[in-house]
């Protein structure tokens, strides 16, 4: 599920510098929007909105990245991978990485 941004948003751009994926569109000083199909639902957005517009889909105020076990977790099937590096540009936590033409986890931490 995406998050959501509500009427009170003031425009300051803060979510959209920090969101990972480019998630977020709007103008300085306008209300911006959360395209839910791009949305990784990581909340990182939410942690640095100044007035607390940014919800969840129960409507909770995102105040914090989700724990790791909550963060949707990336699967890279290297049989299909195309070597666009569009996961590793995407990523959120700067963990991906391409090696010899192919994705590689840049730490053991992910299973």
């Amino acid at each position: 599920m995406s998050y959501s941004i509500l009427d009170n948003c003031i425009g300051c751009t803060a979510c959209l510098k920090r969101c990972p994926v480019d998630a977020i569109v709007g103008e300085h000083k306008i209300l911006h929007y959360i395209d839910p199909a791009l949305c990784i639902d990581c909340g990182a957005c939410g942690i640095v909105c100044p007035v607390e517009s940014i919800t969840d889909q129960f409507g909770n105020v995102c105040e914090f990245v989700k724990k790791r076990e909550d963060r949707p977790i990336a699967v890279v099937y290297e049989d299909f991978c195309t070597g666009c590096e569009y996961c590793v540009d995407a990523c959120p936590f700067d963990v991906l990485a391409m090696k010899d033409g192919t994705v590689y986890f840049a730490f053991s931490g992910l299973p």
